[in-house]
């Protein structure tokens, strides 16, 4: 039997609003809020099913529909006590993971790969505005899937945006450096006014903390 993870919780959450089959709930997390915090293969979500139920957490029942077999899963009164729990610990942080990013901070191993990771950025950030854009467009026009859960979804909606909004900003202050002819001691100088201007940005944030 598999540990349960925040996946595990996440699909709870789902299956206390209503059951599921596992096909639905998948494309439903693909689809939402849950995808840009908590992004997950179809595969490690199909997985998390056996696993609800083997903790005895959720159950699984087979009908028909159109002709064709699916399993419906519905939570249990132990399910809907664990997410309870988990829903009143704090646990983890939020946190940036990007492999594009990490490939920066060695480009300078191999200088011509800076320029590709940073337009790789560009693409994928226009990627995203789009998709977002398209899905606010599709909510707009047909209405929130879970009435009680909009305001929610909408808070964490200014986030994200926000989010997007400052990672172009990084990228237009970022611009394109030469791939050669800057010496070392060049580049130290110009790290430490960086690092100077950051410290003053967190110096302000620790000074008026929000709420």
């Amino acid at each position: 039997m598999a540990k349960l993870t925040a996946t595990s919780y996440a699909i709870l959450g789902l299956l206390e609003r209503q059951p599921w089959s596992a096909y639905e709930l998948t494309k439903y997390m693909q689809h939402s809020g849950i995808r840009a915090v908590w992004p997950r293969t179809e595969s490690r979500i199909y997985v998390e099913f056996k696993n609800l139920v083997s903790h005895e957490l959720a159950t699984g029942e087979q009908e028909q529909k159109q002709g064709r077999k699916r399993t419906v899963y519905t939570i249990t009164a132990e399910g809907r006590k664990k997410l309870r729990q988990w829903l009143k610990e704090p646990t983890g942080g939020i946190r940036l993971e990007s492999e594009p990013l990490l490939k920066l901070l060695y480009s300078d191993l191999e200088k011509s790969t800076r320029n590709i990771q940073v337009n790789h950025i560009k693409e994928q950030l226009a990627s995203e505005v789009a998709l977002l854009r398209s899905e606010i467009t599709g909510v707009l026009e047909q209405g929130f899937y879970f009435d009680d859960n909009a305001l929610q979804n909408a808070e964490l909606l200014a986030l994200l945006v926000d989010s997007l909004e400052a990672r172009s900003k990084w990228l237009s202050n970022l611009g394109e450096r030469p791939a050669t002819g800057r010496s070392a001691a060049s580049t130290a100088e110009e790290a430490k006014k960086l690092y100077a201007k950051q410290a003053k940005r967190l110096e302000k944030l620790l000074q008026n903390p929000p709420g």
